[in-house]
């Protein structure tokens, strides 16, 4: 698989190297940054992804039904009086395959399209035109016009490559030789429309990286070996594979050298609530892809290992060992993380490793400055990344430990054999500068619950049976989930707001449709007021301090899709479109609620930094976000998980956190959820008395209590709640954050 931009140098030294051509496509990289040849799209007969445009989507799909991926790239930068030696198109997968029998399947079929296409063509159309119209814009052929006659020497007429998968250091790519097709299209006895990569039968079909993917060195890339008319013929080298055998570290085998005393005994080292040595433990992550995900990560409640197509997050651990005597002798040493069971679903399917940190200084990174890029602020990794400095064999490697649950297997926990390093470490053999766990050996991910994590019974350690034994006791952990207390984002946000170029007043609405809603905010302005009724007094005073400062109209002017709210959305349409909006709206403020679409589909962790990097890129800007935790759903506890996240979020950006889902729990602990029995079924499930309503996920809205801010009311009417929340945060933000600069501005 090539490797990013290091790959494309090492490309260009080979070919100049062997005296061969080599020409790489691949947009925004090769063979210059300004390359747009390659056009992508995906399209499908499914019911409910007929007639939709996929041409600027992220990601491309085939198979699970009838699908079928578009591909052209533009064959200018090579020179028509040359042949074409080779020819190996490369596609990045963005999922996490697995093996049938020990082998990788066949994911990919490739044939050549027949006629010319564009980027927004859909199932019935090589052209948008008029979908349920026949029209001068409609496929011959549903679904493609192609080539089933043409002998590109595979077993099948027609068919000019299948896929074969190979994994390693950067994830998983799809590697198809395309030799004869592109011979023909460079030659000219062919027309170049491009391909169509489809699913064989009873295949899954895949999931791999568009033209459009944030990292660009992962975008679809063809490589083609050419020259004159009479050169030798040149080959490209091979691909980089996962090794069938994985060979550790010689500090692995570090011999005990020190002296046992008595029996041996197991103490626990780390941050967990059984640990009774803690000191300087720590953990953080970084992320490969900063453009996307930029800042720290240190202030998350779980680490991240592993990704798929550039997306790579590599956690880094230590264990403050200080205390134990370098005498000591060191029977057994055990790496232990608690696995987040929602996204641990590869635990089990790849090899993962540990790999030994060698630092200048001990541990030479923080966990709250550590990026990719830098191992703490001002100081870079050596050599310009993170891998530098734990380059080589690991150290150990991963075994996941599973559960049963009902009639699913569950990993439960990694654990890592670092016996040979902490002997090493305590002896003072090897400098205790941590590990770095990563997925180069083969690919995958997981996530476990780090250092900061709000249960420290799941917080990692490192069991260490030794002799003599460590007679200290752990010490209590009181780690309730809860926001930071006090102001803790007032003088983080007048930082920020000083950034701020836009109008005054104006406030974004980021949200699914829970904020898409007229039950939200917009309630209030038609009468340029806001007037509740049964509204204490100094809570009114609050209303009318919002409403002469903020742009009330916005409030229904600014709905739909096109202004960032609408239904069934998810954290990633926020992350994707976040910067499309803000240079539309330019806010200075943003409420902003996304997550029950979320559940069970988009990992809590992934959740956290879908929303962490959206609300980065607003900071940028200096408008102040209003993060609103997720409500409580009915029959999916792990409600609570995006809950945590919304908490862990307000610790590690300082941002105003208008807490939904606790709020909801204190004011109905019992009996928030309108499907319960007690409440009927009525024929608006919005009616029920409670603040979830009957579907057991949208808040009730009651009639009764709409735009009522007795103590009733907001514990009966979930949308009346949250706006009474979010004004009264909203108003907060205005007096301790803008009102300051509008007085200076006057």
């Amino acid at each position: 698989m090539w490797r990013s931009v290091a790959l494309v140098v090492s490309i260009c030294v080979w070919a100049t190297a062997s005296r061969a051509d080599v020409t790489a496509l691949q947009n925004g990289v090769l063979p210059t940054a300004d390359y747009a040849g390659c056009k992508d799209t995906w399209i499908s007969d499914e019911p409910y992804e007929r007639g939709s445009d996929y041409g600027k989507r992220l990601t491309l799909r085939c198979g699970g039904g009838k699908r079928a991926i578009l591909i052209q790239f533009d064959l200018a930068p090579i020179p028509k009086d040359h042949v074409v030696h080779k020819a190996i198109l490369h596609l990045a997968d963005v999922e996490y395959p697995r093996k049938q029998g020990g082998k990788w399947p066949v994911s990919l079929l490739a044939y050549r399209l027949t006629r010319d296409w564009s980027d927004n063509a859909n199932w019935l159309e090589h052209t948008r035109t008029n979908y349920k119209e026949p029209d001068a814009g409609d496929w011959k052929a549903p679904g493609g016009e192609i080539d089933l006659e043409t002998d590109f020497g595979q077993p099948d007429k027609g068919l000019v490559a299948s896929d074969t998968l190979v994994a390693g250091r950067q994830g998983h790519a799809h590697r198809l030789d395309v030799t004869r097709v592109v011979q023909a299209w460079a030659g000219g006895t062919l027309p170049n429309h491009g391909l169509a990569l489809v699913a064989p039968p009873k295949s899954h079909g895949a999931h791999v990286a568009s033209s459009e993917w944030y990292v660009p060195s992962y975008r679809p890339l063809l490589l083609v070996s050419h020259g004159p008319k009479g050169s030798a013929p040149s080959e490209l080298p091979p691909a980089d594979d996962a090794p069938q055998e994985v060979e550790l570290h010689p500090i692995a085998q570090t011999p005990d050298a020190g002296k046992a005393q008595g029996d041996y005994a197991l103490v626990r080292v780390g941050q967990n609530a059984n640990c009774a040595l803690r000191g300087a433990s720590t953990d953080t992550y970084v992320k490969e892809a900063v453009a996307r995900f930029p800042g720290t990560w240190g202030w998350m409640t779980q680490c991240r290992v592993g990704g798929v197509a550039g997306d790579f997050s590599r956690a880094l651990l230590y264990f403050d060992l200080r205390e134990i005597p370098k005498d000591a002798a060191i029977q057994s040493a055990k790496l232990h993380l608690s696995l987040v069971p929602q996204t641990s679903r590869q635990a089990t399917e790849y090899r993962y490793g540990a790999f030994l940190l060698k630092l200048p200084e001990v541990p030479g990174w923080k966990a709250e400055e550590a990026t990719s890029l830098e191992r703490k602020a001002g100081t870079p990794w050596d050599d310009g990344g993170i891998l530098a400095p734990s380059r080589g064999a690991p150290v150990a490697l991963g075994k996941a430990s599973t559960r049963r649950e009902k009639d699913r297997t569950i990993p439960d926990a990694m654990e890592f054999d670092l016996t040979g390093a902490v002997r090493a470490w305590v002896q003072g053999r090897a400098p205790n500068c941590g590990i770095v766990l990563d997925n180069r050996i083969e690919g995958g991910a997981y996530d476990f619950h780090s250092s900061r994590s709000f249960d420290p019974a799941l917080r990692p350690y490192l069991e260490i049976s030794l002799s003599p034994a460590v007679t200290k006791k752990p010490e209590p952990i009181e780690a309730k989930p809860a926001l930071p207390p006090g102001d803790y984002w007032v003088e983080p946000m007048r930082e920020a707001h000083k950034r701020f170029k836009g109008k005054p007043g104006t406030l974004a609405q980021y949200g699914d449709s829970i904020t898409v809603t007229m039950a939200f905010l917009a309630n209030y302005s038609w009468a340029g007021k806001i007037q509740p009724r049964n509204c204490p007094p100094d809570v009114q005073k609050e209303m009318d301090a919002v409403a002469a400062y903020s742009d009330l109209k916005l409030w229904r002017t600014w709905k739909g899709g096109e202004w960032g709210n609408t239904g069934m959305m998810k954290s990633d349409w926020l992350l994707n479109n976040i910067d499309h909006w803000q240079q539309k709206m330019q806010p200075e403020a943003a409420v902003i609620l996304f997550g029950t679409n979320d559940l069970g589909s988009i990992c809590p962790p992934e959740y956290t930094e879908n929303m962490a990097a959206s609300l980065r890129r607003m900071l940028a800007d200096g408008t102040v976000p209003m993060l609103t935790t997720v409500p409580p759903a009915s029959g999916r506890p792990i409600a609570r998980e995006y809950w945590l996240a919304g908490l862990s979020i307000a610790h590690g950006l300082k941002v105003p956190v208008i807490d939904y889902y606790a709020e909801i729990m204190r004011r109905r602990p019992d009996d928030w959820d309108g499907r319960l029995e007690k409440f009927g079924k009525p024929r608006d499930v919005y009616q029920v008395p409670t603040l979830i309503s009957g579907d057991g996920t949208h808040p009730s809205n009651p009639k009764q209590f709409v735009t009522d801010f007795s103590d009733e009311a907001l514990s009966s009417n979930g949308y009346t709640l949250r706006d009474y929340m979010t004004l009264r945060t909203y108003y907060q933000v205005i007096t301790k954050i803008f009102r300051p600069a509008q007085r200076q501005d006057r």
